[in-house]
């Protein structure tokens, strides 16, 4: 049953990850000049940004004498989704949105397509329109109001915040029940699903289930046995970033977090 259980943790994240079919989809590639001047877009995406973001959404933000507009599709189940700019002149950046063609031969992978715009810093805004040129809206927005979690992650030495979002209603593939994931279990899968958690998850180390028990004012989480093979100093980085994750999303800093191996000690 233990490895059952932990097999099916295995493929869940293989799930997430979408390893080894998932292609990192971007807009046009070239500079363009605009009257505000030089407009470049760029794949590097910043640190606090999710490469594989499956939640629609527009950020924005300045930085020295640039402004940056981040635009994010979600997630697409096939290829032949992209984000292409068109121009950005007169402090309208606009963006053609492309959708495979229905007689397109498809690929059955899971696609991400986002497109990040640097710009001469100002305030500006944008518009999206299809193939045809007729203006489109809200696909941008999620379905409905994703749950905000800040991530913490290894960095160099140090420990830094990531900022996604997820769908609130996530379920668990765990027949016959189909429940709704709790927000903590689905910060701790988000946390394990990030590329700089590799290291952990090569090494066999798996999130399980996050349960909060009052009396105690005590979160359990419950990883992979391989946990107990990490060395110390894993461990201890691995405590911390899974405690900021949980307690940040719940926002209980009095609380506790204990993680554990064996599912029997929250039954």
């Amino acid at each position: 049953m233990l490895k059952k259980f932990w097999l099916h943790a295995l493929l869940t994240l293989v799930i997430l990850c979408g390893v080894a079919i998932t292609y990192k989809v971007m807009g046009s590639r070239w500079p363009m000049i605009g009257k505000e001047g030089t407009v470049v877009i760029s794949e590097s995406l910043p640190f606090g940004i999710e490469r594989d973001n499956p939640v629609p959404e527009v950020r924005h933000w300045d930085l020295n004498d640039k402004t940056y507009y981040y635009f994010n599709w979600g997630l697409k189940k096939t290829g032949g989704y992209s984000l292409e700019l068109i121009s950005a002149t007169d402090h309208l950046i606009k963006i053609r949105a492309k959708e495979p063609a229905k007689d397109q031969l498809l690929i059955q992978s899971m696609t991400f397509p986002s497109l990040l715009v640097s710009l001469p810093r100002d305030q500006y805004q944008y518009t999206v329109v299809n193939d045809k040129g007729d203006t489109v809206s809200d696909i941008f927005k999620p379905k409905r109001p994703p749950l905000k979690i800040t991530l913490f992650l290894p960095r160099d030495g140090q420990v830094l915040k990531r900022r996604i979002l997820r769908d609130p209603y996530s379920y668990s593939c765990s027949a016959p029940a189909y429940k709704v994931k709790t927000p903590a279990l689905i910060a701790l899968e988000s946390l394990f699903n990030q590329d700089e958690m590799l290291d952990f998850v090569n090494l066999g180390v798996l999130p399980g289930k996050a349960v909060f028990r009052d009396p105690e004012k005590k979160w359990y989480i419950l990883l992979s046995p391989a946990f107990e093979n990490l060395s110390a100093d894993q461990k201890e980085l691995l405590q911390e970033l899974i405690t900021k994750t949980v307690l940040t999303l719940t926002a209980n800093h009095l609380a506790t977090v204990k993680i554990i191996t064996d599912p029997a000690l929250i039954q």
